[in-house]
């Protein structure tokens, strides 16, 4: 019974190490939620700063909208693509069709910056970590405060 509580005790602490160590993100991190929202996501005046910046410095920039296409036809920051993100099935892994649309879509050499209704939903905070898996933390802009409150900050920066 000894013997078997001690090779219980190793492939359990085996396992934990594993899965923990297929949980690192590109940085060592832990993909926590709060280390991906304290580094990726920009108050609203950050964010119209660093896009209109990139906007300077490469002509043009990467804006992903990815709230409802509804929501998206009555107003958008100008230059953004939608990729509608509202079934989490579709963005929870890297093969999703969210995903690979994303992929397809915009280059991950170049930063993105993304946004959705407001920042506060489910997947106002687990999309943005997801993106920034694949973009690396650097190059995602995530728009803390969502469309709302630029809409709201930039009325004249609103297309329809």
């Amino acid at each position: 019974m000894k013997q078997f509580r001690l090779f219980f005790t190793a492939v359990l602490a085996i396992g934990l190490a594993l899965i923990s160590s297929s949980c690192k993100d590109d940085n060592g991190g832990s993909g926590s939620k709060q280390e991906l929202e304290g580094y990726i996501k920009a108050g609203v005046n950050e964010f119209y700063t660093s896009l209109n910046n990139e906007k300077k410095n490469a002509g043009d920039a990467q804006i992903l909208d990815y709230r409802s296409e509804a929501k998206y036809k009555e107003g958008h920051i100008p230059g953004a693509i939608n990729i509608d993100a509202s079934n989490p099935a579709d963005w929870k892994d890297d093969n999703g069709p969210f995903m690979q649309k994303l992929t397809s879509t915009f280059s991950t050499s170049r930063k993105i910056y993304i946004y959705g209704a407001s920042g506060w939903s489910q997947t106002g905070i687990a999309l943005p970590g997801r993106i920034a898996r694949t973009w690396g933390k650097s190059n995602t802009i995530n728009l803390e405060a969502g469309y709302a409150k630029w809409a709201e900050t930039y009325p004249s920066e609103v297309e329809k």
